[in-house]
């Protein structure tokens, strides 16, 4: 059987994260075109709330949380077939909103002004705005050069007025703007370019994108499902703003029309869910921050605010008239995948642990995985430090503190050999395979 070692790294996708017609979408799509269900599921859910707009929203900790998303999909240049699951996504809107994908969707955006310029208030302007960006580390790069990006950035994604003043002009401002951000970058880079990202971090869903390295996908299928989830999609948006505009008048359901500014209107949630939620939900989220742990604190530290988000972006999804638990339940299952995949992605703990090469990290969970594979015995699926260090590491690379962390992460067990003469028995490692996760 052939190890995949970015199938035993993913993080599971629970059952209860596949709710509804954003479940269907990636299961759906999966199948047809060998992405990442995490991926569809998380970039299908990214795309249909900015879609649908900054309304409708909820009132969560006095602030109005709408369904927009600032997702990172994560994974190797061809193997994580990233693209592949922006492209099957994207042609479902292609056909249930033509407007919004033909001219709503950005990429390769250099500057806030010219992200303001594109949302500022005006009678003929749609406020909804997806920055698309297939190569995040440029967008990175571009916000280390310009200080007010990552600010305008952060202020975006909390639905704060944006403001862009002019020489000669009026300034331009947004007040109604709703911008989503969808970016895809490898695991090495992004690892780089961490410090550069301007305070972004807690505001970004990490998703680990590593599909079966064989599939049964016919690379030459029509998809002829497409059709019937592209009519499901075009329903689920065309009921929220039927929910939304159902109390407006006359004027206010002509003006959403032409701008695509909907009425502020602020979306139900169940008794029980409102109730149960600082008890039950926020103790589950902080539970899962504290299991993560406070290495990784800046990115789950708005776990909440990630959960309410998705848990609105399911819901109308489903054309559902509240928010109910499947939704809550569905937003929490993903949550954790992205939490978890920010550990595996950031792997590389902050001072005062000794700073370890992802790569070389890589290099040695490889060779073990190789000896796993290869193993005749279970003996042979043992290898010592100095056999590690002479197979994969340089003096440079001490294999103590990799070997540690993969321990940590329980991606390496270890024992005592058998002393063979004089002297302390060796420690061996081995990798950690478990059956079910290899594809």
């Amino acid at each position: 059987m052939e190890l995949d070692r970015s199938a035993i790294l993913r993080p599971e996708l629970l059952d209860d994260a596949l709710q509804g017609l954003a479940g269907e979408v990636a299961m759906t799509l999966s199948a047809s075109s060998g992405a990442d269900p995490a991926s569809i599921l998380t970039t299908f859910l990214t795309m249909f709330g900015n879609a649908v707009g900054r309304q409708p929203h909820v009132q969560f900790y006095g602030h109005d949380e709408r369904a927009g998303l600032y997702t990172l999909i994560v994974g190797k240049w061809a193997r994580g077939r990233k693209g592949t699951a922006y492209n099957a996504v994207q042609k479902l809107f292609l056909t249930a909103e033509p407007e919004w994908a033909n001219n709503r969707i950005e990429t390769g955006l250099q500057s806030p002004e010219a992200m303001i310029e594109m949302v500022a208030d005006g009678p003929y302007t749609d406020p909804r705005l997806l920055i698309k960006e297939d190569e995040f580390g440029r967008f990175i790069a571009t916000m280390g050069t310009n200080r007010r990006f990552p600010a305008q950035m952060r202020t975006a994604y909390d639905g704060s007025v944006l403001s862009r003043k002019r020489v000669r002009a009026q300034p331009l401002i947004s007040k109604w703007h709703s911008i989503s951000l969808l970016g895809m970058i490898t695991p090495g880079e992004l690892i780089a370019l961490q410090k550069l990202s301007g305070g972004l971090e807690s505001r970004i869903l990490y998703v680990y994108s590593a599909p079966a390295r064989k599939t049964n996908t016919d690379p030459f299928s029509d998809m002829d499902d497409e059709a019937y989830l592209a009519e499901k999609v075009k329903s689920a948006i065309n009921t929220a703003w039927d929910n939304i505009l159902s109390g407006a008048g006359p004027i206010t359901a002509a003006l959403a029309e032409i701008r695509g500014i909907a009425p502020n209107t602020k979306f139900p949630i169940d008794d029980d869910v409102m109730d149960n939620w600082r008890d039950e939900i926020a103790a589950r989220i902080e539970a899962l921050a504290d299991e993560i742990g406070p290495d990784y604190e800046r990115y789950t530290a708005r776990g909440q605010t990630h959960v309410i988000r998705l848990a609105l972006a399911y819901a109308l999804a489903d054309g559902a008239s509240e928010i109910g638990w499947e939704h809550i339940n569905a937003a929490m299952a993903l949550w954790q995948y992205c939490a978890h995949s920010a550990r595996i992605i950031f792997s590389v703990p902050d001072n005062p642990k000794p700073r370890i090469d992802p790569v070389q990290t890589g290099k040695v969970f490889d060779f073990l995985l190789d000896l796993h594979q290869s193993a005749k015995t279970e003996a042979d699926q043992w290898a010592t430090t100095l056999e590690i260090t002479k197979s994969v590491l340089s003096n440079n690379h001490p294999a103590g503190p990799i070997l540690d962390d993969l321990m940590e992460q329980g991606l390496v067990e270890s024992h005592k050999a058998k002393a063979s003469g004089k002297g302390r028995p060796p420690i061996e490692y081995r990798a950690v395979v478990v059956t079910e996760l290899v594809r």
